[in-house]
């Protein structure tokens, strides 16, 4: 009961964007207009098909002389939480993988906060700020962007968790270490599979840019002694997001070759 203060957060960053869809969640209205109408309903309407046939969602026969299906990344054919696609019609999936997602970059971005150090309070704002914000909600036609994007303070996370606990010897606890690597292999085999190449490059980019600020940070406190944590940091988040190329390579080497 000492710790009820910390439901109080998660209540509001699940509440919030959930509350935002509830004409797609329970008012029976759906996502079918423009983009969704002429991409992303056919995509997952006809991977959905395929897959209930027994058969890989490989091909499109219906656009021109034929398509590629899996191997388009926006398909979104091997992304875990698509699974809601073969258990409800794919119409009202889409506002539910919207929703989930919207109230996981919440959360994402509240977990990023106290890794980081800030109070419950502050926390709740980054949640709210990235998870209900202007780029989410606006990008809200273009699903595939905002699933990628609800990962990236999760891999912010990581990456912090992982420099923080660089530190070779016995005191390092290596199969906690390994928990941290796993875990951010996970979460970056999990923003590629999302479906967005862009996000994913992007969140690259502002990983690298962290990872690097937050080591010369390091490195300037402890001094040049310590350069050898500085190198484990390194190469544990360059194996962690390896690990996560590699599980996600049943989408990445199809799209690379299409």
């Amino acid at each position: 009961m000492r710790d009820w203060k910390g439901f109080v957060p998660t209540g509001l960053l699940l509440g919030i964007p959930l509350l935002l869809y509830v004409p797609f969640l329970l008012g029976g209205r759906v996502l079918y207009w423009a983009v969704y109408l002429l991409q992303f309903y056919p995509w997952r309407q006809l991977a959905v098909e395929q897959i209930r046939a027994g058969s890989w969602p490989l091909w499109n026969s219906y656009l021109g002389a034929g398509t590629p299906l899996a191997a388009n990344l926006q398909t979104g054919a091997f992304y875990p939480p698509n699974v809601l696609y073969l258990i409800m019609p794919v119409e009202h999936a889409l506002g539910w993988g919207l929703a989930l997602h919207v109230a996981l970059a919440a959360l994402a971005a509240y977990h990023l906060g106290r890794t980081l150090g800030l109070s419950r309070f502050g926390a709740l704002i980054t949640g709210l700020a990235y998870g209900v914000g202007g780029y989410l909600i606006a990008h809200w036609v273009f699903p595939s962007m905002v699933y990628a994007a609800a990962w990236l303070p999760l891999l912010l996370a990581q990456t912090e968790k992982l420099i923080r606990r660089a530190r070779p010897g016995p005191q390092a606890g290596g199969r906690h270490w390994l928990v941290d690597v796993a875990i951010l292999a996970l979460v970056v085999a999990l923003q590629l599979l999302a479906g967005h190449g862009q996000t994913s490059f992007y969140s690259a980019v502002i990983v690298v840019c962290f990872a690097l600020y937050r080591l010369a940070r390091r490195q300037a406190a402890e001094g040049r002694s310590r350069i050898h944590r500085s190198l484990l940091a390194a190469g544990s988040l360059l194996l962690g997001a390896a690990w996560g190329a590699a599980v996600a390579a049943i989408q990445l080497l199809p799209t690379a070759e299409l």
